[in-house]
């Protein structure tokens, strides 16, 4: 071997030992909790409006949601409170899920509730599939809001 491809060789390796040490300090991208975001098209909301959310499932696993309740309204009063809701009048089943880096999109009607700063509280399963019984295994929660 020549002396210039023995340069070109602890070049090489010298740029690969610094691209190691670069990719060890740089921040994990995080695939569990954390990498799903529920977010509110807008920051603040009448009574009757229409609420815009999107769910953006940035882990390896599927997500799915009750057909009972695939969400709840929770308020702030110094702790977060969730509004009172009816029993459900059927079996909680999983109704719709979102796919591992999917996105689901949903639109509700802010319903009576009291003015001030809000959220969103939605209960999912990991990897279930549609139809079984329906048992929440986290709670995702949206952007804060505010009712006026």
């Amino acid at each position: 071997m020549k002396k210039r491809d023995i340069i070109i060789i602890i070049v090489g390796l010298v740029i690969l030992a610094f691209l190691i040490l670069i990719s060890y300090f740089l921040p994990e991208k995080n695939n569990e909790e954390g990498a799903i975001t529920v977010l509110t098209d807008k920051e603040e909301y009448s009574l009757g409006e229409n609420l815009k959310v999107k769910i953006a499932n940035n882990t390896k696993d599927k997500l799915c949601f009750s057909t009972c309740y695939p969400y709840y309204i929770e308020k702030k009063d110094n702790q977060w409170i969730t509004y009172k809701y009816e029993e459900c009048p059927q079996e909680d089943k999983v109704d719709s899920c979102i796919d591992s880096e999917g996105i689901k999109a949903f639109e509700l009607k802010i319903p009576a509730v009291g003015k001030g700063t809000h959220r969103l509280m939605i209960q999912a399963c990991v990897g279930c599939q549609t139809n079984q019984l329906f048992t929440k295994e986290k709670e995702l929660f949206s952007n804060q809001f505010i009712i006026k």
